[in-house]
């Protein structure tokens, strides 16, 4: 599965490469990235494609099952969660923001429960998650203004 560019009265582009699958496709605010999810292999990783110069890149190389994102509102900042299942059954989950143009992941938190769900409020200074920590949802706001 790939992802296409279409514009009325022309033929759609596909715009994404590579392997696997791309899903959930996400457009920055500015509409300058967009962000997707790399399916390969049982694997998942964040991509991003810039497209002014339509370079194409991974964002994340961790070892995740289920990669959650979302685009800060009012920037092309990328709040991302990713989690997976160890060999002793439990959850290993990362949560951290990563900015594009700089490409440099910075963590906000590890734990043992699923990020899902994120969305930021409206003026970014808050990260909302949902969670389903010990098989209760639960939902969780965290602080992320700089």
């Amino acid at each position: 599965m790939k992802i296409y560019l279409w514009t009325p009265g022309e033929q759609a582009k596909k715009i994404t490469f590579g392997l696997g699958n791309d899903l959930r496709p996400r457009l920055s605010a500015d509409g300058s990235f967009l962000a997707f999810v790399r399916e390969r292999s049982g694997k998942q990783e964040l991509m991003v494609k810039n497209l002014q110069s339509f370079d194409e890149f991974p964002l994340t190389h961790l070892d995740g099952k289920e990669l959650n994102f979302c685009f800060a509102r009012l920037s092309s900042r990328i709040f991302f969660g990713s989690s997976r299942v160890d060999d002793k059954g439990s959850i290993v989950s990362f949560l951290g923001w990563v900015d594009p143009s700089e490409r440099t992941i910075h963590k906000l938190q590890k734990r043992s429960f699923h990020y899902r769900n994120l969305m930021t409020s409206l003026d970014d200074e808050y990260l909302y998650y949902l969670s389903d920590y010990d098989n209760n949802l639960e939902i969780y706001r965290m602080y992320v203004a700089k």
